[in-house]
Formats: structure tokens, sequence, C-alpha cells
């Protein structure tokens, strides 16, 4: 019933948001690249392979079936935990009430962030292992397939495994470990095979470990208070339940629940201890805070001794207080939560209908690119990819046997609905725009000085400069090669 509720809210969400975040539409470049270079796309771990194996085939209906789906699937995961908790002896109700009320997590399953897919995998893979007997066995094969969704739940995902193998007896246990590692082991062969190089799963991860310079990531990635404040903030939107931790009782839950636990302790070294010291960078938003909730929901739900009035007035306190706070926060974390869209995105796209563009709009904001790709197809979008991105497909791709080149060619086309590399500028014409984004990494590619000698600035609206190319231009040259930023990405795609 809970997860019909969830699905019923999912439904109205994506009638009145949005649904415009880049990083969700992330997970759709993925399952739309597969179709073009499948095998570049199947052994490029940035993509999450799996996920783009799941997704390609609603993905070739398009942008908005892809999110229908996707709502759908994490519909799925809220009653697994319930399930899972309810075998396990534990308010399987509770659980997924727990988990369907998060507003993270509905925002997130809305937007097509894979986020919510690890919290799916994760609650199948505990449903599976909570049944017992085969279903335990098959638990541990999808534990190492799900290691493909999103790469932060691998250590809950391990601790299940483990708790399947230390209680399963002396030879199933045995079994069940060497089960977890089928398909790890069948993916990386056949990666082998197609990388020609045994060790490809470390030489071309699925991240870098540090920000790349003059990001968004490189600037947030630093202790001060208003990190602390997301933080908190990121982990109440995402896991508003976390304060009824403090009632849980390790004593009270059952050897599960226990696993679960350790791993959200084993968590936080890489989600925040790691990252202040820039030793490991996965991420600081909210969304990342999502590998906490089925932990959290579950244990609350396993142990007998929380009362859920007490738990559940200091949630609510502690809820309120985040939402309170929220219109002081950056844009980046108030539009993962339906403000995606900003007025200004659409004042722009009106000023583009009513000037009756025929030409092409360039941008740096990956969401208009989205928008003028399936809400106005009369309107062709381009993207302007900033360097970051440049820079770490350049990195995590192989270039040796052709991946990186069959990447770049297809990413051409299905890139945020199709991107012009910084070395492929050329000619324009009167009718195309320029909308340019207040976003730091446009200046490292693009300097104020370049847009002025070839454009001139047509509107301003909120964040968004509209420009057009001046009466002598016809023809945009690369920009120049920036300072501080290796030049080998930027020009590779044009080789």
């Amino acid at each position: 019933m809970t997860a019909l509720a969830f699905a019923v809210a999912a439904a109205v969400a994506l009638v009145s948001l949005p649904g415009l975040d880049d990083e969700g539409y992330l997970t759709f470049i993925g399952a739309k690249t597969l179709d073009v270079a499948p095998l570049a796309t199947l052994f490029f771990q940035k993509f999450h392979p799996l996920l783009s194996v799941v997704y390609a085939p609603v993905a070739l209906l398009g942008w908005w079936p892809f999110l229908v789906a996707h709502a759908a699937v994490a519909a799925c995961g809220v009653y697994f935990v319930g399930a899972a908790v309810q075998n396990l002896g534990g308010r399987g109700w509770l659980a997924s009430a727990l988990v369907a009320t998060s507003p993270i997590f509905l925002m997130a399953a809305v937007s097509g962030q894979s986020d919510t897919d690890g919290v799916v995998a994760l609650a199948l893979v505990l449903y599976l292992h909570a049944r017992g007997g085969r279903a335990a066995s098959a638990a541990a094969v999808v534990a190492g397939a799900c290691l493909w969704t999103r790469y932060e739940f691998s250590i809950p995902l391990a601790f299940i495994v483990l708790d399947g193998a230390i209680h399963g007896g002396r030879w199933v246990g045995v079994r069940r470990a060497a089960l977890a590692l089928v398909f790890p082991v069948l993916y990386g062969l056949a990666g082998a095979v197609y990388h020609h190089d045994v060790w490809w799963l470390l030489q071309y991860p699925p991240n870098l470990t540090r920000p790349v310079v003059e990001s968004a990531a490189y600037h947030f990635l630093s202790f001060n208070w208003r990190t602390v404040a997301e933080w908190w903030l990121g982990l109440t939107l995402a896991v508003p339940c976390w304060p009824g931790v403090m009632a849980v009782r390790y004593r009270r839950l059952p050897q599960t629940g226990r696993m679960l636990g350790i791993s959200a302790a084993v968590l936080v070294v890489p989600l925040v201890v790691l990252p202040l010291f820039h030793m490991v960078f996965e991420g600081l938003g909210p969304r990342y805070m999502l590998v906490f909730l089925p932990i959290v929901a579950a244990c609350i739900s396993l142990d007998p001794g929380v009362r859920i009035r007490r738990t559940g007035s200091v949630v609510a306190v502690t809820g309120a207080v985040a939402w309170i706070t929220l219109p002081a926060l950056p844009r980046r974390v108030r539009a993962l939560l339906g403000a995606a869209a900003a007025p200004s995105l659409y004042a722009t796209v009106d000023h583009l209908e009513r000037e009756s563009h025929h030409g092409v709009v360039y941008t740096n904001d990956r969401q208009l690119a989205v928008l003028l790709r399936w809400s106005h197809p009369e309107i062709r979008g381009v993207l302007l990819p900033q360097h970051d991105v440049l820079i770490e497909v350049y990195l995590l791709a192989n270039h040796s046997n052709g991946q990186y080149s069959s990447l770049i060619k297809a990413l051409g086309s299905t890139l945020y609905g199709g991107a012009m590399w910084p070395c492929a500028m050329g000619v324009v014409g009167d009718n195309d725009r320029f909308v340019l984004d207040r976003d730091v990494r446009l200046h490292v590619l693009y300097p104020e000085t370049y847009w002025d000698a070839y454009t001139q600035l047509e509107l301003r609206v909120g964040d968004f400069s509209i420009r057009r190319p001046r009466a002598n231009v016809t023809r945009m040259p690369p920009p120049p090669r920036p300072s501080g930023v290796p030049v080998a990405p930027l020009v590779a795609p044009c080789r």
C-alpha cells in the first residue's frame, strides 16, 4: 500500500515538477549511448553499466517514458524495503513509510537520478537475503551485479553478502561468497578482452578520485560552516528519519540489522571524512546521502524497542527546521527539491519562442539543453560542454582500443541533446544564439573577452545572458587555450 501511495505521489510530481536535473539526465545519457556505442558504453564504468542496460529499452522511447519507468522502479524499492524488514521480524510498514517520505528520494525518483536505483538495488538484495534459502543465494548474485548501479552502495551490499556467508553454514557460506563474485568476474573478464588490459577495472575507474580544478565540487570541498550546514540539511532531506537512530540499540537488532548498522558507520568515512582531506571525492550533495535511507529505515523498524510516537515527533521537528532553512541554500541544492527549472530558465525559452528562432541555440546550461530537446523540439539546442566533462571522459576512457573515440562520437548526439566540442566551433548564422548561464566553469574555456569579440549581448534574463553573433562574424573560432587546465582533453575530441 505504501509503495502504491508513493507511485501516486511520483505521478503527481512528474506532472507538476519539471524533472530537469542534469545529474538525473546522466542516467538517461548512459542508456541512450548504449544504443549508439554498445561496447564502449558497456565497459565505461562512469555510466553505471548495469543501469544503462536496464534502462536502454525504455530510453529509446524518449525522456518522459524513461522518467515514468524510473519512478516505477523507485516505487518497487519502497515495497522491497518493507517486505525485507517484515521477513526479518520487524515492522515492514514502518520501513516502507520511512523510505517513501524522503523528499530527496521522491525528487530523485522523478528526475532520473541513479541514487534511487542504488536504494532499489540494496532493498532488493536485502529482500532476497531476508527470505533465506535459495533466495539468499540469489541475493549474493544480485549483490555482485548491483555493484555497477551506485558504487557507494557496494559497502552495505558487501556487508549483506558477508552476513549471508557467516550465518549460512560452512559450505553454504562459501558458496554464497563465491556467487557474489560471479558477475564481477565475468564482467571483468569480458572487459579485459575489450580493453586488452587485465587491470582495466582499476585503470579506467568509474570516477575521478579528485575533482577537476574549477569545477563546482572543487570549490565546495572545504571545511566551513556552509559545508556542515549543507551536510546536515542534505542528510535531513534525504533521510528525515535519521534522528530515530538515537533510539536504536545495537543489542536489540537482529544480526542482519547489526551488519547494516556497521555498514552505515563505515560509509561515513568515504562520504564524509575523506572528502574533507581531499583524499576521496564521491559527492557532498543531498542525493549522496540516500545510501543511508534504507539502512536507517531498516534499523529503526527492526528494533522493537523504538517508540513510534516519540521518534516521529523528533523526526517531524528536524524535518521542519530543514525545510525552513531551505530558502537560504545555494541553487544547486534547491534545484534537487523541485526548483530545478528556475523562472529565468522558462523566461529565456519564452524569449526564444517569441523571436521565432530557427537557428541553433548554443548553451552551457544542461537543464536548458534538456528542456529544448524534449519540450521545445522546434528550437534546436546544442550544449557547450564544460572543461570538467571533457577531462573526465578523457581520463576515464580507453584511448588505445578506440573506446574514447566511440564515446565522443556517440556523445555528440546524446550528451544533453547534442554537444559542440570547443575545438569544433565553426560556422554560425544570424539566427543562432548563445545562451550562457552564470557558471564559474564557463570562463575557464570561454573567457569574457572571447564572447565580447565575436558576439554581442541581446538580453539578460535572470542568470542567463542571451548573445547573438556580431554582424561581421560568420565563424566562431575555437576558444583560446586556458591556463592551468591540461590541453589534451580539450583538443582530443577533434582528432
